[in-house]
C-alpha cells in the first residue's frame, strides 16, 4: 500500500517537472520574441536574459550573462544601493528604499 502510494507520488511529481519545464520553455520562447530588453533575476543573480538585453550591453550572447551577480550591471558606485534594494524587496514593499 505505502509503495503504491509512493508511486503515485513519484508520477504526479514527474508531471508537475514536466509541466514548470514546458511553462519556462514557453516564458523563454515569448521573452525572445520581444523586441525590447528582458531580464529576470533570482535575487542577486542573472537567472534569463533575452537576446536582445545582451546586445543591448554589448555581449555575444545571453549565455555569457546567466548566472553573473546582477550588481555587475550596475556601476560600481551604484552596486552597494542595488544591493540594498534587492535585499529590502526580499523583505517586502514597505522595506524599499528610494533610489535615485
Amino acid at each position: 500500500m505505502a509503495l503504491s502510494r509512493l508511486r503515485a507520488t513519484d508520477e504526479v511529481l514527474l508531471q508537475s517537472m514536466d509541466a514548470l519545464r514546458d511553462a519556462e520553455a514557453d516564458y523563454a520562447s515569448a521573452a525572445e520574441a520581444q523586441a525590447l530588453p528582458v531580464l529576470v533575476h533570482d535575487g542577486d543573480s542573472i537567472g534569463f536574459v533575452n537576446r536582445r538585453f545582451a546586445e543591448w550591453l554589448g555581449y555575444e550572447s545571453a549565455r555569457d550573462l546567466v548566472g553573473k551577480p546582477l550588481a555587475a550591471l550596475a556601476a560600481e558606485d551604484d552596486q552597494r544601493a542595488l544591493l540594498a534594494a534587492l535585499g529590502a524587496r526580499q523583505r517586502g514593499p514597505a522595506a524599499l528604499p528610494h533610489i535615485q
